[in-house]
């Protein structure tokens, strides 16, 4: 079952990422051209927060860093890192930097940068908030990294609460809308965060790609609510509490972000990364993606 779900993951990207990676929808200025497949070797920086944990981290030293690690020798530890700090916001990790090496002070030692921004999303003034400090960072990894030659960045977006099992925060403003259709709201809000990225990129910089997240888990719900994930009663099957995810909602993601990145097969990857159960059927991620808009 975990190589039907691989196999589903890479189809779900194959049918984008290959052609015109996630190509452009009628809503798109023009598709962007196909992105370029990183090598197992490209070195990363993934700055992010406890949802970029999802892929980054347990089992130690990380789902990514494992999968990547195919070969006996591999050196994955030494090429993929993690500047991650719980709870953060693109602002926070500008201005506060985390353990060395940090996305920000050390993004010349990168050929690649996977950012993300906190959740829940602004709701009020996105373009102060989030807009402004993601061209920042666009802009540094475009002019500043990978000694001065310039560092791809790629935008992971994520998802938010499933549920709240107690008393929501009073920063989560949207609380009462239901998740799936939260996911569809974000979605037009990490889309926008990409064509400002994208826009404001410095000239020469390769396109802004995302890492679509929030599609996966559309995908995942919508086949759980329609009988199509035999094992799964719901959605709150894949979390682990009211918004991180358990072993098989971290499989998924963990497809997702290697495929993406390397335009690879994921059913390559080692069964020590699959969930114990493998609950999760073939169709489920097939298409979670595709049709996504991808713009310059």
């Amino acid at each position: 079952m975990a190589k039907e779900l691989a196999r589903a993951v890479w189809r779900l990207v194959a049918g984008l990422g290959l052609m015109a990676l996630l190509a452009a929808t009628g809503m798109a200025k023009e598709p962007l051209p196909p992105r370029k497949a990183s090598p197992l070797t490209v070195r990363q920086i993934h700055s992010g927060h406890s949802l970029s944990d999802a892929y980054g981290s347990n089992p130690w030293p990380g789902r990514l860093t494992l999968a990547t690690a195919r070969r006996t020798g591999d050196r994955a530890r030494d090429t993929i890192h993690r500047s991650i700090t719980p709870g953060s916001s693109l602002a926070w990790r500008w201005e506060h930097p985390t353990d060395k090496p940090d996305a920000r002070q050390d993004i010349d030692a990168f050929e690649l940068l996977v950012i993300t921004e906190s959740v829940p999303l602004s709701v009020n003034d996105m373009k102060a908030t989030t807009l402004d400090w993601l061209d920042r960072w666009v802009r540094h990894a475009g002019t500043r990294g990978n000694a001065g030659k310039g560092t791809e960045v790629m935008l992971y977006s994520s998802w938010i609460y499933w549920r709240h099992s107690g008393t929501p925060p009073d920063y989560d403003h949207e609380a009462a809308i239901p998740f799936r259709k939260r996911l569809d709201i974000d979605g037009a809000r990490w889309e926008r965060m990409q064509d400002s990225a994208n826009a404001n990129r410095p000239a020469g910089m390769p396109p802004v790609y995302m890492i679509p997240g929030h599609r996966l888990m559309m995908r995942i719900h919508d086949d759980i609510a329609g009988g199509r994930a035999p094992g799964l009663r719901s959605i709150g099957d894949i979390f682990a509490d009211d918004i991180h995810l358990n072993d098989i909602g971290q499989y998924a993601i963990t497809c997702l972000v290697y495929a993406v990145i390397y335009q690879r097969d994921p059913a390559e990857l080692p069964d020590r990364l699959a969930p114990a159960d493998r609950l999760i059927p073939s169709p489920l991620v097939s298409d979670s993606a595709r049709g996504f808009p991808n713009r310059p």
